[in-house]
């Protein structure tokens, strides 16, 4: 048996493949499960597997993560390995009617190439080929709610939305976090997530930003050294300064074109930005006593600073601090 599994989100990939591997062996062939890396791991070692035979006639088991080769990404990621040292022709022939008594596991990062050598022969040989999508925010709390309930626990639903918000689409930290929540408490509210689960950068950097756009500078300043102390250096929070307010002055500059919000979100995601529709109301909110002329010369100081912490030496902390309580004189309109 032949199995593909396939899809964007690797983390989601390799678990559902996880469950798949559980439930076709047996406890005790578990520990025999084979297992390769495409990253470090060449189709030789995988071929020759193939191609000996089991010992005692047992059933043998092999996962092949990062199966990049099988991929449709024009730059395909493949660690260490060099493609000259690929042998996929054998890895053809081993494939061609292979054994009963082996099942292979192909976990792709991305989509499928369906025109792929390997691809073609694997679907004129029947194998299955399995789509993980990413659930909704909604299919995600429903999860949670009943891995809960499953354990005699709970969580409400204000923490298993709050849970998915911070996990930002990376399912196998929502499957993590909700483990370690439910070992913690049998009840599971929003403060134990703001207790055990980190908060993504982004959202904190969000919170800056919209601390500043509100005007409320001691929230900013709290949240920047609630972000020092977590170790978070500044020259590497500057990135993430830039994205938010890159994203600002791309919507400030449609709106101010006239442009609803069907229209820029159309815009932004042809720029290569995924927009959120409720991010893009913020966006719209919290903009309206700053133009885009105005943003673009907040991005500019911005890139200032990095220059002053990279090539002056400048103090990164104090740049920062500054450019934050200084934010609302130079920048804002008045209300």
């Amino acid at each position: 048996m032949i199995s593909v599994y396939f899809g964007s989100d690797t983390g989601l990939v390799s678990y559902t493949a996880k469950k798949a591997v559980i439930k076709a062996c047996r406890k005790e062939e578990l520990q025999n499960v084979t297992k390769y890396d495409g990253f470090k791991d060449q189709v030789s070692d995988l071929v020759d597997d193939l191609s000996s035979l089991s010992l005692f006639g047992e059933k043998k088991t092999i996962v092949f993560s990062n199966a990049y080769f099988l991929s449709d990404a024009k730059k395909k990621e493949k660690g260490a390995i060099k493609e000259k040292d690929q042998d996929y022709k054998s890895l053809l022939s081993a494939l061609e009617g292979l054994a009963d008594e082996t099942d292979l596991y192909f976990l792709v990062p991305g989509k499928i190439d369906s025109k792929n050598e390997i691809i073609l022969l694997l679907k004129s040989e029947a194998a299955d080929f399995v789509l993980c999508e990413n659930p909704s925010n909604e299919d995600l709390i429903g999860m949670a709610m009943r891995k809960a309930k499953e354990e005699n626990k709970d969580i409400d639903r204000e923490g298993a939305s709050l849970l998915v918000d911070y996990c930002q689409g990376d399912y196998l930290l929502f499957v993590n976090s909700l483990e370690k929540l439910l070992t913690y408490t049998d009840k599971v509210r929003a403060d134990d997530v703001k207790l055990l689960v980190h908060k993504p950068l982004e959202n904190n950097i969000f919170e800056i930003v919209s601390s500043l756009l509100s005007n409320n500078v001691p929230k900013a300043l709290r949240f920047y050294r609630d972000l020092r102390k977590g170790g978070n250096d500044p020259l590497g929070l500057l990135p993430a300064f830039v994205t938010q307010f890159r994203f600002l002055a791309l919507a400030r500059y449609l709106i101010e074109e006239g442009y609803n919000d069907g229209k820029i979100a159309f815009e932004l995601s042809g720029k290569g930005t995924k927009v959120n529709p409720k991010r893009l109301y913020f966006a719209r909110r919290e903009t309206r006593y700053i133009s885009y002329d105005t943003l673009i010369d907040v991005l500019v100081e911005l890139g200032e600073i990095e220059e002053g912490i990279k090539i002056k030496g400048d103090n990164g902390d104090e740049r920062l601090e500054l450019f934050i309580s200084l934010f609302q004189s130079k920048y804002l309109r008045a209300r």
